[in-house]
């Protein structure tokens, strides 16, 4: 008996843990925890990331299957209003608005029919109902920039809608339902608008740089085939607007395909605030975000909406900024605060398509000023007002590209500015060995 209570005490003395060992324990898992949760979360952002990839792949995939419908890649932005366009012969400017973005124009081949059922074709965004222009689509969502609404719901949405009425009066054709409760789905990627951040009145009018070399011609409404992106605003075709249309083509890739930057990521929301100004390659010190109009002690975030236009100066002035579904390679890839998308609507604005910044004449630009047949800076330092929004993206270290051929890369932030500004170009006719990464 003696023996057997002996026993159970020492196999229960022998059970138990002591203070330190159960701390050492502790710290133990502590540095597993420590260890395999930045794996954990590498492995979650891989995932993310080759979520993101294969967006740009299907958007690649819809855009080609267009081209092979229709003959050419979608305009980047259909201005106006289809039934009511601009005329050059009769000295009118139609419709106000946008009728169709690149995303809008491939929802039929991103197996997008329930949107497309309920869109009015050939109105503008304003007069659209409220359930197509508040459409998420998860094919133009990145997984990695999730710090969003979407659809957006942010108070000057409607301070945006608001204005359209106030500027164009009851002719905008505003659906009622909409200036009550706008809400705008979201993109994540953006269409190659090239080197300039310029908007032009004539985006079908480029100029060779031989032509160029007058200064004349340097100086008036055209850009150089040295910036010319695969995107741009357009009139359809059949208008009578002369250079008023511009889709791009392949034949119109004189750099090659897999040379080409189609689509990039545009990046969003509080994480991505916005300011008014474009800012130098290697800002020493950056442009300053503009402050959220409803909490000055937030930043302004960026946002952007797969089918609502670009913001002109006139709801700027409102201290409306926005991104749009345009991006140049002007301004260096994960510039932050990003830069607002404006099209100045003036004579001095649309006729004068020279970039805000002097890309020509900077010392990182592709084309030496020795090889440049205009003097430099004839072309640049356009100050009317347009800019273009920069490429950006919620990965570590750089962004997403789609290319002309429908193959996707990722781009390093640190990419310097004559290989990253000549991808963005179509005809800008850089050496091979120039364009290589």
């Amino acid at each position: 008996m003696f023996a057997r209570s002996g026993y159970r005490r020492r196999v229960g003395s022998g059970a138990g843990f002591t203070l330190v060992e159960l701390l050492v324990v502790i710290a133990i898992i502590g540095v597993l925890i420590a260890l395999l949760l930045p794996a954990i979360q590498r492995a979650r952002e891989s995932g993310r990331r080759v979520q993101c990839q294969n967006n740009l792949k299907q958007i690649g995939t819809a855009m080609h299957n267009y081209n092979s419908n229709l003959g050419c890649f979608p305009p980047g932005v259909c201005f106006g209003q289809y039934w009511n366009p601009p005329s050059f012969t009769q000295l009118t400017l139609g419709g106000v608005g946008v009728y169709n973005t690149a995303f809008t124009s491939i929802l039929p081949y991103m197996e997008a029919s329930q949107i497309t059922n309920v869109m009015l074709k050939g109105q503008s965004w304003q007069t659209q109902p409220p359930v197509f222009m508040a459409a998420v689509l998860q094919g133009y969502i990145c997984p990695s920039n999730g710090n969003k609404t979407n659809p957006v719901e942010e108070p000057f949405i409607k301070d945006f809608v608001s204005a359209v009425v106030s500027q164009f009066g009851a002719g905008a054709g505003v659906n009622p339902l909409l200036l009550q409760d706008p809400k705008f789905g979201l993109v994540d990627y953006i269409l190659n608008k090239g080197v300039s951040d310029a908007w032009c009145g004539f985006p079908y009018r480029v100029e060779t740089p031989q032509n160029l070399a007058n200064v004349a011609i340097a100086n008036s409404g055209v850009y150089s085939s040295w910036e010319r992106g695969m995107f741009d605003v357009s009139l359809p075709k059949e208008f009578d607007v002369p250079g008023g249309s511009f889709a791009c083509t392949v034949s119109m890739i004189g750099d090659g395909t897999s040379n080409t930057f189609m689509v990039g990521e545009g990046a969003q929301g509080p994480d991505f605030p916005i300011t008014q100004n474009s800012g130098l390659w290697n800002p020493l010190t950056p442009p300053l975000a503009e402050r959220h109009p409803s909490d000055p002690t937030q930043l302004f975030p960026t946002y952007q909406s797969w089918h609502a236009p670009p913001s002109i100066s006139q709801l700027a002035s409102m201290k409306i900024y926005l991104g749009s579904v345009f991006g140049c390679t002007l301004e260096k890839l994960n510039k932050v605060p990003v830069t607002q998308t404006l099209v100045q609507v003036s004579v001095g604005g649309l006729t004068s398509c020279r970039p805000s910044q002097p890309w020509d004449a900077d010392t990182t630009s592709p084309y030496p000023a020795a090889n440049l047949p205009f003097a430099p800076g004839t072309h640049t330092a356009n100050n009317t007002g347009s800019r273009t929004s920069n490429f950006r993206s919620a990965h570590d270290g750089g962004g997403n590209f789609l290319y002309a051929d429908a193959s996707v890369h990722f781009v390093v932030e640190n990419i310097d500015a004559p290989t990253y500004r000549s991808m963005s170009t179509i005809q800008g006719e850089e050496p091979f060995s120039a364009i290589q990464q």
